[in-house]
């Protein structure tokens, strides 16, 4: 059974934990993706174009879910 966004006084929805956790998790994925090459991990993956291209693109893959997240935030999409 689903259950019905909260309200606040205007009769808009407001925004739940999911929605504030979706978004902090959005944003902790496309900033850690972008992270290439830190000295404290226990590995050193090899520094090419192919590797970089794939930390971008998974980077990238990420603004969608922060879209949604902050659209539902600000009440866009009820």
């Amino acid at each position: 059974m689903a259950t019905r966004p909260a309200k606040d006084a205007e009769g808009g929805s407001r925004p739940t934990i999911g929605c504030w956790a979706t978004l902090l998790w959005g944003e902790l994925n496309l900033i850690g993706g972008e992270i290439v090459s830190v000295p404290f991990l226990p590995f050193d993956p090899e520094q090419t174009l192919r590797h970089y291209v794939f930390h971008m693109l998974y980077g990238v893959t990420q603004v969608p879910l922060l879209v949604v997240a902050w659209s539902k935030r600000r009440g866009l999409m009820d």
